[in-house]
């Protein structure tokens, strides 16, 4: 019986990867419009986004997101994202169907190794409906070149980690860019992603709770 309830586990976590990676579906989250860049303690972000993914010329979700995350210290900000996920109504269409749609969730812990270094240990969950869903762990490095507060540019490679199913680890990599008159203040954050399924959005960040230390030149 035991045998046969690991089993059972076994299955739902496969086909819970099977519906969010198969050819008529869509593809795992991996745009962040983030950067290395660190809030400091009591500073709040609110960001909203928007993504499309891509499997070779064919449009396979469209995502609308939003985030909030709280400066803890200058060395480490908690954040937690939301995104709808929003498939297509049949493979070749461009319209999305709200029946179609799930719901993404991740809860971010991003600590600050150097000032261009951060490290990203973010817990993510998608809810596919009908008390079907899986987690994932996701890590993610943020390597920044700035050298003003108008302008940054961020290399992110990461790993998706299916921690309920034994589907192999799925590496990834994005690259993204910050435009502000003030960093510290906003940023329209472009981004184009890549593991099996390309990506492409932007999300747009505002920071309350005062300005940060600006940073090194």
């Amino acid at each position: 019986m035991k045998g046969f309830n690991y089993l059972n586990r076994g299955l739902l976590g496969f086909f819970g990867i099977a519906i969010l990676m198969g050819a008529s579906c869509t593809a795992p989250v991996n745009l962040n419009y983030e950067s290395a860049r660190m809030m400091k303690k009591g500073e709040v972000e609110v960001q909203g986004s928007y993504s499309q993914y891509f499997e070779g010329a064919e449009k396979i979700s469209s995502n609308v997101g939003g985030r909030i995350g709280f400066g803890i210290n200058e060395n480490y900000n908690l954040k937690m994202r939301v995104e709808i996920i929003a498939l297509p109504q049949s493979v070749n269409a461009s319209e999305v169907d709200p029946d179609l749609s799930f719901l993404y969730f991740e809860l971010d812990n991003k600590i600050s190794l150097t000032k261009n270094l951060a490290l990203s240990l973010p817990l993510c969950h998608y809810s596919l409906g009908d008390g079907m869903g899986y987690s994932v762990f996701d890590p993610r490095l943020y390597i920044t070149m700035r050298s003003n507060d108008v302008f940054e540019f961020t290399v992110i490679p990461k790993c998706h980690f299916f921690l309920d199913a034994g589907s192999p680890p799925m590496p990834a990599i994005s690259v993204g860019m910050g435009f502000s008159s003030d960093l510290n203040k906003w940023a329209i954050r472009p981004e184009i992603g890549y593991d099996v399924f390309f990506s492409a959005g932007v999300g747009l960040s505002f920071y309350l709770g005062g300005t940060q230390k600006k940073a090194d030149k």
